[in-house]
Parts: C-alpha cells; structure tokens; sequence
C-alpha cells in the first residue's frame, strides 16, 4: 500500500480503482455489460479525522469493451473521481472521515454503463469505514470565507476549484455541496497573499496564480491531476492578479508586468506592453488573441507577441472587462481624481464606445471600486449589494435581495458563469449561487478562514464563537452549526467573542474595524456600539470576570481599554491610546493586560502597575485553575501561579507565534497549546511538550466542562473536535 501525498486536509481515505467496461444491450452494438469485481467489500480502520492508506480494486468487464459509464455513491461520506468517464479508466474515491462519528460505515458504489437498461450490467462495492473513539474528527462547515477565486472543470462541472486569501485552496466534487482543502505546501500564508486567478482545462491540468504584495508568495502555479496536486512554475516571487490561457501550454501572467510563457509554465518571457496591464482577458471571437486594459482609456490585443491598440475613445483607466452572449463588450472606467465608475459599452469590438445609461446604475455603484463580470445575456455589477442587467447595462435591479450580509460592508467580489446558477465570491461572504428560479443567493458550504475565537458555554452546553469573515455561530458538540447574524450587524469581520455565564442570550461580539456589538437574545439582533464604546474600532479581546460577571473587560487594540461593570449595559474607557490587545482577569476587581510587556491594573485605585517587561504578548491568558500564562517576544512560555507577582519560563520554544493555551479541567498538568504550526500537548504541567498533529493552523482552543473534548478552532479548517489518547 501507499501513502498518498494529501497532507494537512480534511481527512480523506483515496483508493485506486481500475475500471474495464463493456456494452449495455440498450444502445450498444455488441454484447451486454457483464461488471465483476476482485474484491466485493473494500474496509478501512481508521480513528477520527485520520487519513488513511489506499486500496486498489480491480474492475472487470466480460467482454473487455470500451463504453461510457458512471459511478453512483450511496453516501455523501464517500467521494468519487471522476463520476462518469469512457472506460477502461481509472477512478478515484475518497472516503471523507472528517464529519463522522466513531463506529462502524457502510457505503455502496455503483458502477452503471451510461446506456444499460436500469440495473444491468452493474457491479456494486461496499465500502466498510471503522472509526474508533480517539483522534480528530471535523465538525460543521462554518459558511463565508474569503474567497477571490474560483474555476469549474468543464468536463465535470461538478468538479469546482475555489481559491481564498492566505493561499487556502478548496476542491468540490459534488458542484459545490461540500468541500475538502487541497494541499498547498508549496504555497507560503505570511504577508496575505490570495489566490487571484484559476483556469482549469479539459485536458486535466489547471493553472492558478497568487497575488501578494511583497512579490515574496506570488506566482503561477501548474496541476496536471484536475488540481490534486501542485507545483511552481518559473514565474514566481512575483506579484500575479490574473492569467490569460490560450491552451494547455500558451498562456499569459499580468501584474506589475507582462509576461508569456509557451511551454505550460517551464519558461517566461517578459513582455513589453504598451503600458499598464490593469486585466488580461480572452477575446470574444478569436481565441488566439487577449484584450487588456490599461491607464488613460488604453485597451489593447495582443497573441502573445504583437500589440495593437484600439481606437476607443476612451480615456480613463480600464478596469473591467465583460462580453455578453450578443458580442457587446463592456468596460468599467475608473476616474481616480473624484472617485467615480464609468460603465460603457460596444457592439463593434471595441473600436466604438457609448455610455450606459448612468442614470440607472444604483446610487451606492455610481463610485468605485465595484467588480463587473457576464454570465450569458445578464451583466452583473457588485460591491456591497449585487445588481444584474439584462439590457446590456442600461437598467439593472438589485440581485438576492435576501441576502442582508452582503449590504454590510464593501468587500472584493467577483463571480463566473457556471451550469447550475451563477457563482459569485465574497471576501466576506464566501461562495454563492444565484437560484435563477427563485433570484435568491445560497451560500455554499465553503469553510470560513479562521475561526478567531471559541468557548465552551456551559449553560447552554454549545460552542460559541465568531470567524474572520463568516461572522457569529454556535455548534452542538456533534457539529451542527447555527448562524447568530441576526439583525443589526453592520460587519461580517470579527476578532473576539464572549458571552455571559449566566444567561445563554447575552453575548459580546468584536468586530475588526467596526467596533462592539451586544445581544441579549441569543443573537437574533445585536445593538451596535453599547453605551460608551462609540469610538471603539478594533475589538481584540473580550472578557467576562470570573468573581463578578457584571465586569466585562474590553481590549481595544491601539485604542486601549475599556470596561463594564453593569453586564455590558455601558462601557467606560480606562486606558486611552495604549495599545492592549489580550485582557486576563484575576479577580479583585483587576486584571493583567499585554501593554507594554504584563502589567496589572485595578478598577478601585486606577493604577497600572509594571509585573514583567517584554514586549506585547501575542497570548495572555488565565486558565481554569487560576494559572496565568503569557507568551513573550522570543515565543517561549511563562507561568504564574501568583496572580501575576511573579513569573517562571517554561522549557518550551518552538520560533513561532503562540496562539492559544488551555488546560484540561480535569487534570491541570495537561496543557494544550496552539501555534501556527500546530498543536502542542504537555503532560507534565509546561516542562515538557510533544507536537501533536493538528490538521491546519491553531487559532483557538476549549474544553467541555469534563475534560473528555478538546475543540480546536483552526485557520483554514473551520473547527474540529479531538478526541485525546487517555
């Protein structure tokens, strides 16, 4: 058997099946389909979350015939690919661990001829999974994310490939019903960098690119396996928004510069456009050829080699392109000096141009920036609300109109034509489809970036959290999740979250940029901006006092701190200008802040006092038993067992950011603590650490009251569940 190269994703079990075909007697010439199989039951064992080792089954056909067939999955837990093909093939299925409880699976897969009467001729395969109690096990997707691209295979559409900022990559099988990330190790996440451009081919192989602004993560990057597996091209370290692919080996890279590559990536020649390359676009009629936009009205074709420049008449910065299913080219021309949004059209290829009828456009889309693709007849034009027009731009009309998340705030959009509806991507709000039945926006099950903040509320025994872009939720232990967006949240970007130990409705949320919200209905509606917090933007840390939880401590990042002492009724800000961004509560009407190294300060005297110099603190944090840890400037350990008098470093230093610590409320020598890099577990009260393997990035961590469930809220995988060895 061999390990397969999936890395740290969704669990994901791949078995190789070779497939022989024959004819059905329905539509085929010679004999039936007569399937057989070497193997009847295919059975893994596996604990929660763990990636399993491949199998290989061998398919067989009587008659040794070459037809087209399909592939049906009794389970959703059971992955194929491809679902269909022309046989003999090979087809891929993966069993997806990652959202089943332990105990023992069964699963069916049929192979079917395309033309077979109903049932004949097909071979079925049970597939058996085991799961045992311990390990990782994910829990419910947590919707939105921040997505910036997206690509559908065009020989299975099903097959959607979506691109997200700090490099995540997520591959659908199932046109977008679920999602498993794809492992890009050879992509970095520092300094976000997003994936800005996907193009995948009929041939199998895909081609991405990644934008970044220090150019040090940016570049092509090339798949020959439908997007499975990935490797650089030679155009890297730089910054690349979009591509051009005229086939499997001629393509373009716009960014800073131009450049062309003829053999699928191996090689780049740097080109010496005209000017600006502000987008690089196929052109409508002649696939040899690709439009791009520039500065001062500039709009160009070129193969690759020669550049002609359109007589358009135009004369801002061409910032747009779009073609409708008639041939009418449209373009968004931005006017830097006043902030405005042109929208213009042709129906002779360019060389004329006339204005939309400026009138129409909604008020908030008169000024930039807005994003403006086609799909077919309809024009669609977004920013904080999406707007669709079905006369080529001269009226358009306010698109999923139940869908209040994307009125919140201007955040990058995007989207592409596809088979099952129009998808659209969100840097708040994920991935999208338009029902064209029904004019409403669904969102797409696509995990949210990072999930910032997590607890265990033990009064209504759920987790509690909010993510980076997705917003508010709460999760039972087994998964099932519950969006608390409710009315009056102006944001879908959040930091901290914090809800009162005494009531299951009364909960704190922290936006990054938009400061405080309160709901004292479990999150059906939200106040914004409580009494005395009007000038808070950047809400990093929230905290109820332990002793009285009428104290709720606030840390405002370069703002300083705030506090309540009426359950969050009204806030009074006591540290101005310092910048805090961790709060730990230690009773007595104090607490310890990260300013400045750890400081204390008491809400009867007002006096800050020095305990410890470092600089700010990444974590800080007082655990169950009354223990505070705090992780200094060199990422090593500390531990006070006094309240914060006094401080001892702990043997343990890994070069990275600390980003969470808890400890086992059973058992205080267990401690777990998150990095970038993964998951830690000592034993021994912080003497020593062992790594465990964490399936992403560790944001955040909690405890259910019995110490049996370690919650993990990850950066890129939303939340898992691990299950510890005793």
């Amino acid at each position: 058997m061999m390990k397969l190269p999936i890395g740290w994703i969704l669990p994901l079990a791949l078995i190789a099946i070779f497939l022989s075909v024959g004819c059905a007697k329905t539509g085929y010439a010679e004999h039936d389909p007569d399937f057989d199989l070497d193997l009847e039951v295919l059975h893994f064992t596996a604990r929660s979350g763990e990636v399993v080792e491949s199998q290989t089954v061998q398919l067989l056909e009587a008659h040794g015939l070459n037809h087209p067939w399909r592939v049906q999955a009794q389970h959703p837990w059971v992955l194929v690919e491809p679902r269909r093909g022309d046989g003999p093939g090979q087809v891929v299925v993966g069993v997806n661990t990652g959202s089943l409880a332990p105990g023992l699976h069964r699963s069916e897969l049929r192979f079917v001829p395309d033309l077979s009467e109903a049932g004949q001729g097909e071979a079925v395969l049970v597939v058996e999974l085991e799961i045992s109690d311990a390990g990782w096990q994910a829990l419910g997707a947590i919707f939105a994310g921040d997505v910036r691209a997206a690509g559908w295979d065009p020989i299975n559409p099903d097959r959607l490939l979506v691109g997200t900022e700090h490099n995540h990559l997520f591959l659908s099988s199932d046109g977008g019903a679920s999602f498993v990330p794809v492992n890009l190790d050879v992509l970095g996440t520092d300094c976000n960098p997003y994936i800005s451009d996907i193009h995948m081919l009929a041939s199998g192989r895909v081609y991405l690119s990644v934008y970044q602004s220090s150019d040090s993560l940016g570049g092509v990057y090339r798949s020959d396996d439908r997007g499975t597996t990935w490797a650089p091209s030679s155009l890297v370290n730089l910054k690349i928004g979009s591509l051009m692919v005229f086939d499997d080996e001629h393509l373009l890279a716009a960014g800073d510069a131009l450049w062309r590559s003829d053999d699928g990536g191996a090689n780049w020649q740097e080109l010496t456009a005209p000017g600006t390359t502000h987008f690089v676009a196929p052109h409508p009629s002649d696939p040899s050829q690709a439009v791009i936009g520039g500065d001062a009205g500039a709009l160009y074709l070129t193969d690759g080699t020669v550049f002609t420049t359109l007589d358009t008449g135009l004369t801002e910065a061409v910032q747009d392109f779009a073609v409708l299913d008639d041939g009418t080219w449209l373009v968004r021309e931005s006017v830097v000096t006043d902030h405005r949004a042109i929208l213009k059209r042709s129906t002779n290829a360019g060389l004329g141009w006339q204005d939309c009828l400026g009138t129409a456009l909604p008020e908030r889309l008169s000024g930039y920036p807005y994003q403006m693709f086609a799909a077919g007849s309809d024009l669609f034009i977004a920013s904080k609300e999406i707007y669709r027009s079905r006369d080529a731009g001269d009226t358009f009309h306010l698109v999923g109109e139940d869908f209040e998340k994307l009125t919140a705030v201007d955040k990058y959009f995007g989207g592409l034509a596809h088979p099952s509806g129009t998808l659209f991507f969100h840097e708040a709000s994920g991935l999208l489809r338009l029902d064209p039945s029904t004019n409403h926006l669904m969102q797409l099950p696509l995990m949210d970036f990072a999930v910032r903040s997590i607890s265990w509320h033990a009064l209504s025994g759920r987790l509690q959290g909010v993510t980076s872009t997705g917003g508010v939720f709460s999760m039972d232990a087994q998964g099932s999740t519950l969006g608390l967006g409710g009315s009056g949240l102006s944001t879908t970007t959040f930091r901290s979250f914090s809800a009162d130990p005494r009531s299951s409705l009364v909960m704190l949320a922290g936006a990054d940029g938009s400061g405080l919200y309160r709901s004292t209905d479990g999150g059906q509606n939200w106040l914004h901006d409580p009494l005395g917090t009007e000038d808070l933007s950047y809400v990093r840390d929230i905290e109820w006092d332990h002793e009285n939880p009428d104290i709720i401590w606030v840390a405002g990042n370069y703002q300083g701190l705030w506090v309540s002492e009426d359950g969050g009724l009204s806030f009074v800000h006591i540290l101005e200008d310092e910048y805090v961004t961790q709060v730990a509560p230690i009773g007595g009407r104090q607490a310890l802040i990260n300013w400045d190294g750890v400081q204390r300060i008491s809400l009867d005297t007002g006096v800050v006092e020095p305990l410890l110099e470092a600089y700010t603190p990444d974590l800080l944090t007082r655990t169950v038993d009354g223990t505070i840890y705090y992780g200094d400037d060199s990422y090593n350990l500390h531990r006070s067992t006094d309240n914060g008098q006094t401080f001892s470093e702990l043997p343990f230093g890994s070069g990275l950011h600390p980003r969470a610590l808890v400890v086992d409320p059973t058992d205080p020598n267990r401690l777990w603590l998150g990095y970038d890099s993964g998951l830690f577990e000592s034993r021994d009260a912080g003497q020593s650490f062992d790594e465990v393997n964490a399936p992403f990035p560790v944001e955040s961590l909690t405890y259910d009251p019995n110490g049996q469930q370690l919650f993990v809220g990850t950066v890129g995988g939303g939340v898992y569940r691990y299950l510890p060895e005793p």
